[in-house]
């Protein structure tokens, strides 16, 4: 069974949700700071706007051991991280670039659409050594994708074997499950 060692601490990488930077911003950055204030649960919060960007803070993560869940808040398309300069990562690029540097970890894709195929993402989790990968499989709310990724995030501080932390998210959430197509997958 795949075992989640590596601390419940996030380490979020998001890019923007829109290219308007002199309003309100929308950002995930508030529910890490809830989860902070109410759990102790300790973050980073780094913004990923190209593909280098990401891979250099993708880098920085393995500094950090007690951060075990990696925490992806972008756009997404089936199997792609949309950043906010307009390119498309491919998961299998993401796979290279993190190869070997996730072991223990939890990944949540907290993006529409990106939930992979059952290839894919055992592809993923093999070549990453992530303990288990959550995401979505369709169009997701802002709402309903914040609370799902919440939740995920919350839950993820009393699990230490990633089945049954997503035996508890199917079974305690089913129907936001169904409402953001939301899945889980562990080695």
């Amino acid at each position: 069974m795949a075992r989640l060692d590596r601390g419940s601490n996030v380490f979020c990488l998001e890019s923007f949700w829109h290219d308007r930077l002199d309003g309100d911003r929308l950002s995930v950055r508030p529910l890490l700071e809830l989860l902070h204030t109410t759990r102790g649960t300790k973050y980073i919060h780094l913004t990923c706007n190209t593909i280098e960007e990401l891979s250099f803070n993708l880098r920085q993560h393995r500094r950090y051991r007690s951060y075990g869940v990696l925490y992806l808040a972008f756009h997404g398309r089936r199997g792609r991280l949309l950043l906010a300069d307009g390119s498309e990562l491919a998961v299998e690029r993401l796979t290279e670039m993190a190869r070997g540097r996730l072991s223990g970890c939890l990944v949540h894709f907290g993006s529409c659409w990106t939930a992979l195929g059952e290839d894919q993402v055992y592809d993923f989790l093999e070549q990453t050594g992530a303990a288990a990968a959550t995401g979505y499989t369709k169009a997701v709310d802002w709402i309903d994708s914040a609370a799902m990724d919440l939740l995920i995030l919350d839950r993820a501080r009393e699990y230490s074997n990633a089945k049954s932390l997503i035996d508890k998210l199917a079974d305690t959430y089913s129907g936001l499950n169904e409402e953001t197509g939301f899945t889980a997958y562990q080695l």
